[in-house]
C-alpha cells in the first residue's frame, strides 16, 4: 500500500480504538425533547460516548422560548439551555459563547465548553440559525463528557511550561502556546481529565511538528499529537536541508529565477491563493492575508511535503500543483473546523485537503501524479493505491494515525460522486461550506455527512444527491466502525 503521500513523522495513534459509554436517561430525555420539537427531517448523529454530535432539524424560536424579534445569539443560547443533556453536557452555562458569525443564510453561533474559566481542549458546538433568527437548524458538537465542572490551579509557570514542551525536539520553535486547557485526551476520554498546558512545536531539521501537552501542576509530558499534515504574499526559500539554514531565493512580484523547485513553489502557491480568493473570497490560508512561506530542497532525499504550522516545506521535487493545494488546503482547516489530525476526523481533514487538490487541478482523477514518485491517490478508484472506498472497509490500526492516508479514500470517493452527480463547481462550495461552517474538532464520517448535507441547503445544491453520495460508500446517518 502507498500510503507514504504526507504520511506524517512521529507517534502512532495509541488511541485508534473508540470507546464506548453509555447514555444517561438526561441525554436519552433530552433527544426525545429535540426530536418533537423538530419539524421536518431529522438528522441525529451520536458519537461513541452516547451524546449526540451532529443535531440537524428545523426547530422554531419560538419553540424555545424565544419571542420573535431575538437576535441569533439569543436563539442559539436558548438552545444549548434546552439541548445540553443531549450534547453529553450537564448544563449549557458548561457552554462559554466566543463567536457569531453571520453569513447570506444566517448566522452561526460559536461556543467553547469551559471547566470553571479554562477552556476544554477541542470543546466547541456550532449552533446554526436561519431564517431571520427564527429558526435553528442544527447543532454540531465536540464535547467531553469527562471534563469536570471546574478546574484546579496551574503550578507550573507558562516559561517552564515552554521548556517542558520544546525539550527533546530538536531545533525547537514554538508556532503557538502555551495555553491552559483541561485535556481529556484524543479521543475524548482517551486520558484522564487534567488541567494542562498545550503547546504547538516545530523542529527547523527535521520534519516535525507536535502538540505537546503538559501538566500544569506537575510539569510531566501527558501526551503528544503529532501535527505535521503531509499563500498572496509569496516568499520562497532555498531550504539547503533544514529551514533554518535556508537562504531567500524569490519573493513577492520578483521574476523566474531558473531553479525549478523554487519558480513552481512560487507559482503553485499562487496559485492556491488565487483559487480561495476566487472561489470562496477567502484571503489566504487564514481569511486574513497571512504570507505564504515555503521553503524547497528540504532534507537529502526528503520524498515528501508538509504544513508544519508556519511554511509550507518541500523535499527536491515535491512543489507541485496538487501538492500544494493539498498542504495549504491543511492549514485552512487548521483555523476552521480544527480537524484532529487521527482517526475519522484525520481521515477526513487528508480527504479535505485531497478534495481541495483535486479541485485546483482537475484535469485527471490522481492526486502528485506530477511527483517524481507517481501518483499516490486516485479519487475515483482509492483502491488502485490501496485505500477503502467503502465504509465496510474501513481499516482499523493504530498506524500512521489511525490510518488517516488510508480511511481517506473512503470520502474521497464520496467526494468523486458529488463532482459526477452535481458537478464540481457545486461540489467544491459544499465542500468548502461544512469545512467552514458545520464540522468540528472531532467530527467523524457520519457528522461529515449530515455536515455536506446541511452545506448542500446552504449553497444551493441538492441535498439528497449529497446525501446518496455519502450513502453509496457506506456512510448512513448513523455509521460508526467496528474499532
Amino acid at each position: 500500500m502507498r500510503d507514504r503521500y504526507f504520511r506524517a513523522l512521529g507517534l502512532g495513534c495509541a488511541f485508534c480504538a473508540l470507546y464506548a459509554t453509555s447514555a444517561g436517561a438526561a441525554t436519552t430525555t433530552s433527544t426525545a425533547r429535540f426530536a418533537a420539537d423538530a419539524a421536518g427531517g431529522q438528522t441525529l448523529v451520536r458519537a461513541t460516548t452516547g451524546a449526540v454530535s451532529t443535531a440537524a432539524g428545523d426547530v422554531r424560536a419560538s419553540t424555545l422560548g424565544v419571542k420573535d424579534g431575538a437576535g441569533a445569539t439569543t436563539v442559539a443560547r436558548a438552545a444549548v439551555d434546552r439541548y445540553a443533556s443531549m450534547l453529553g453536557l450537564g448544563s449549557g452555562t458548561q457552554l462559554h459563547q466566543v463567536a457569531a458569525r453571520p453569513d447570506a443564510e444566517g448566522t452561526t453561533v460559536v461556543y467553547d465548553q469551559m471547566a470553571g474559566a479554562v477552556p476544554v481542549y477541542d470543546g466547541r458546538v456550532l449552533v446554526r440559525i436561519a431564517d431571520g433568527n427564527t429558526i435553528m437548524k442544527s447543532i454540531t458538537s465536540s464535547v467531553a463528557t469527562s471534563a469536570p465542572a471546574s478546574a484546579p490551579d496551574a503550578t507550573q509557570s507558562l516559561t517552564q511550561a515552554r521548556e517542558d514542551a520544546v525539550a527533546g525536539i530538536p531545533d525547537a520553535a514554538v508556532n503557538s502556546g502555551p495555553s491552559l486547557v483541561m485535556y481529556t485526551g484524543v479521543p475524548f476520554g482517551a486520558k484522564a481529565a487534567t488541567l494542562a498546558y498545550v503547546t504547538d512545536v516545530r523542529s527547523t531539521s527535521q520534519p516535525v511538528r507536535k502538540l505537546v501537552v503538559t501538566d500544569a501542576r506537575t510539569g510531566a509530558v501527558i501526551d503528544t499529537l503529532n501535527r505535521v499534515e503531509t499563500a498572496k504574499n509569496r516568499t520562497i526559500y532555498n531550504a539547503r536541508g533544514s529551514t533554518s539554514t535556508g537562504s531567500l531565493a524569490r519573493s513577492e512580484g520578483q521574476g523566474a529565477t531558473g531553479n525549478t523547485d523554487v519558480d513552481n513553489a512560487y507559482n503553485y502557491t499562487g496559485a492556491v491563493y488565487d483559487y480561495y480568493r476566487n472561489t470562496f473570497g477567502r484571503d489566504s490560508y487564514d481569511g486574513a492575508g497571512a504570507g505564504l512561506v515555503s521553503f524547497v530542497h528540504y532534507g537529502v532525499g526528503y520524498e515528501n511535503a508538509f504544513w508544519d504550522g508556519a511554511e509550507m516545506v518541500y523535499g527536491d521535487g515535491f512543489a507541485v500543483n496538487d501538492v500544494t493545494g493539498h498542504e495549504l488546503t491543511h492549514a485552512v482547516t487548521e483555523r476552521t473546523a480544527g480537524l484532529e489530525y487521527a482517526d475519522q476526523s484525520g481521515a477526513l481533514n487528508e480527504a479535505i485537503s485531497d478534495m481541495a487538490g483535486w479541485d485546483i487541478d482537475p484535469g485527471d482523477t490522481t492526486m502528485g501524479e506530477d511527483l517524481p514518485i507517481g501518483a499516490i491517490r486516485d479519487m475515483e478508484n482509492p483502491g488502485a493505491y490501496g485505500q477503502p472506498a467503502t465504509a465496510s472497509q474501513y481499516v482499523c490500526t493504530s498506524d500512521d494515525e489511525g490510518g488517516v492516508h488510508t480511511n481517506s479514500g473512503i470520502p474521497n470517493k464520496v467526494y468523486a460522486n458529488l463532482v459526477d452527480t452535481i458537478g464540481r463547481s457545486q461540489a467544491e462550495q459544499v465542500r468548502y461550506r461544512a469545512q467552514t461552517t458545520y464540522l468540528t474538532p472531532q467530527s467523524g464520517f457520519a457528522d461529515a455527512r449530515a455536515a455536506f448535507v446541511s452545506a448542500a441547503g446552504d449553497v444551493g445544491a441538492n441535498a439528497t444527491s449529497v446525501a446518496n453520495a455519502w450513502q453509496s460508500q457506506g456512510v448512513t446517518a448513523t455509521w460508526q466502525p467496528s474499532c
